[in-house]
C-alpha cells in the first residue's frame, strides 16, 4: 500500500472518529478491525497487529 493510500485511510477514519464523537467512535472501531479481521483471516497476525497498536498508549 502506497503513502497515498495510507492517508487517505487516515483521513477517512479520523472523518468518521469526528463524526460519531467520543461515545461511538470506539464501537465504531472495534467494528471496523472485526470486519477487517473477517478478510485477514490470520488470528496470530491479528492479535500482533493490535498489541503493536497499543505501543506507546499507556498513560
Amino acid at each position: 500500500m502506497t503513502n497515498h493510500e495510507m492517508e487517505k485511510i487516515y483521513e477517512s477514519l479520523a472523518r468518521k472518529i469526528d463524526h460519531f464523537g467520543k461515545q461511538k467512535s470506539d464501537i465504531f472501531l472495534v467494528k471496523l478491525v472485526l470486519l477487517l479481521s473477517k478478510k485477514f483471516k490470520d488470528l496470530d497476525q491479528i492479535l500482533n497487529y493490535i498489541e503493536e497498536a497499543s505501543l506507546d498508549l499507556d498513560n
